[in-house]
This record gives C-alpha cells, structure tokens and sequence, in this order.
C-alpha cells in the first residue's frame, strides 16, 4: 500500500463514522428523543432518515404502537352496596415522546404509573355504578366514562395559577360536585362563570384536570373491564335472581306473543266472515237476477204458444212421477192419453 494514500483511508474512514454518527433511523413503529449530554433537544414521531450531532447526542427510542398495561383486580363496592371482584385492563400510546421521557423515563415506568390511574378512576367510577350496570350492556358507557377520566390528570388550584391564562387555560377542565351529589361532574357554565369571578357557593367542591398527555405524554386509548365477578356467598343468590328474571321477561314475552296471537287471529276471523258475507250477499244478487232471467224467458215461452208450453210443462210432471216406478192412471180425455194414443196407432 502507498504510504501517501493511508491518510486519505484513515480521514475516509473517520468521515464515514462521523456519517454514520450523525445519522439513525427511525422505524414506523418507533418514536424517538435526542438529548444533548442529558438536556432534552428534540422529538421525531415520523419515521424516516433523521440527524443528529455526532459524539454529542443520544437518540432514546420507544415503541409508539398500542401498548398494553393490566390493572390488578380489586375487590369494590358498588352503589347499590354490592362486592365486586373487578379485572381490567388499558391500552394506551405515547403522544408525546419528550414528555413522556421527561417525566416516565420508560415503558415499565409508564405502565405502573397508568395502571396506578387507571385503576384509581375505575374504583371511582364502580362506586358510582349499580352491579346491574357493570354486568349489563351499559358496561360500554362504564368503561367509556372511566377511559374519559383517565385522559385527564388533577392537579391543585396553586397548579392552577401556574398554568398560561391560570383559570381560563383553555386545557384546563373544571368539575364541581355539590353536597347532595354523590360524584364530580363537568361544570355547567353558571359554575365556570362563579369559578372564575371567585363567588362559588361554598358547598361545592371543584377539581382541575389537565390533559393526561401533557403531563405524561401518553393518552389511554380505552379501558376495558375483561371480568367482574361476585364473591362466592353470593354467586349463588345472584344467578338466582338472573335465572328468574330472565324467566319473568321469558313471561312477558310469552304474554305478549299469545295476545297478539289472538288479536291476528280475531281480525283474520273477521276478514274470513265480512268475505263471506260479502261473497253470499254477491251469490244472491247474481242467483236472483238468473231467477229474473228464468222467469222472463218463462213468460216470452208462455205468451208466443200457451198451448205447447202447457204440454211441455205436463210431460215435465209426468216425467218426474214415471221416474219413480210408480204406475200412472190418465184420463182417457187428458191431452197427454191422446198423444200417446195417436202415437201407437202410427
């Protein structure tokens, strides 16, 4: 090798390491910080080529696709003052990737901390439910309200102060619960306004939420209850009152079906009669006008040869009596006697 050529092989090859110094990637499923000597400089949520400073900067990574977190199972009391032994779970994903390494640091920290939240909204939100709700389908809206809660993050009224434009940060959501309530719910604008112009009634207690994802960097994308079951010293009683009222509603829709059952079937009957009647009602009309016909052509018979039809009309009569075997006695003067004998005599 010639000696004038290694130094431009040693400065190749120092430039070719700075390059690969200077440059990572980061994956479509990754986001990515770079600090400087710890101070935080920069996020990527975009996946693609990115640069940094060689030697001086350090590129953390994390997974930005849907992560999984369990929340331990608890037993809770619900409203109507029933046990339930309540197993979940959140799913969450990282929003903010500088944040979420300010304050987390990684994901086991960022699992504990929102299983930590998400389990203290869900006691919450079961001490508000009756056990019907939890175990119906309104278990959808249960879960719906606690995924809500956990996207939000209290802090102190001197939090408060602290924030941009302090109470009217438009970030910031307001809930208020009065005495006679039994939970937060978001304030109505006559308690904002009282909020804000410091003249609330001093019955009423008010908490200050900020979003979850400008605290941590995260936002929980849904909470879902996998199991909530009951004690066993009252499974029992409990699946026997299911098993009856799902008899009581198999009743009423028993009842139901044979009372319209009976109502198709009067007005069936009452369609089948008013057919009928129309029907007969429809014979005898066309029965009497061939009657009427009858009896016209009766009467053109009778008036064009009197004589003849007067015959027909006895040959009629004689033909349904010989019908029956019997034997006929005529009147040698009967019109009938002297055709027949006129006849024989041919």
């Amino acid at each position: 090798m010639n000696k004038k050529s290694t130094p431009f092989i040693i400065i190749a090859v120092i430039a070719i390491f700075i390059v690969l110094q200077a440059f990572f990637t980061v994956d479509e499923t990754e986001v990515a910080i770079v600090t400087t000597f710890g101070e935080f400089k920069t996020s990527h949520t975009s996946p693609g080529l990115k640069m940094k400073t060689p030697f001086v900067d350090s590129v953390t990574k994390f997974d930005k696709r849907l992560q999984r977190v369990d929340v331990p199972p608890e037993a809770l009391l619900t409203s109507d003052k029933k046990r339930l032994s309540v197993d979940a779970y959140a799913r969450y994903r990282i929003i903010n990737p500088l944040v979420f390494f300010k304050n987390l640091t990684n994901e086991s920290t960022a699992d504990s901390r929102i299983a930590s939240i998400v389990g203290s909204k869900i006691r919450e939100e079961i001490a508000q439910d009756t056990q019907e709700e939890i175990i119906s389908a309104k278990r959808e809206s249960v879960m719906s309200n606690i995924t809500t809660m956990s996207n939000l993050f209290e802090i102190s009224f001197a939090e408060v102060q602290n924030l941009d434009n302090g109470l009217q940060n438009s970030d910031l959501s307001l809930y208020t619960k009065r005495d006679q309530q039994d939970n937060f719910s978001p304030a109505d604008n006559n308690d904002i306004a009282s909020i804000l112009t410091n003249s609330l009634d001093s019955e009423i207690e008010v908490k200050y939420y900020v979003p979850l994802q400008d605290i941590w960097g995260v936002e929980v994308i849904d909470v879902r209850i996998k199991r909530a079951d009951f004690p066993d010293s009252v499974e029992s009683s409990i699946f026997e009152r299911m098993v009856a009222e799902r008899f009581r509603k198999a009743s009423a829709f028993r009842a139901e079906g044979e009372e319209q059952d009976k109502e198709i079937r009067a007005a069936v009957d009452r369609e089948v009669e008013i057919t009928l009647e129309t029907a007969n009602g429809q014979s005898a009309i066309t029965r009497g006008e061939g009657e009427a016909l009858a009896i016209e052509a009766l009467a053109d018979a009778l008036s064009s040869d009197p004589e003849f039809y007067g015959f027909v009309r006895s040959l009629e009569a004689y033909e349904k009596s010989l019908m029956n075997d019997t034997t006929v006695i005529l009147d040698p003067e009967s019109e009938l006697f002297k055709y027949l004998e006129s006849y024989t005599k041919k």
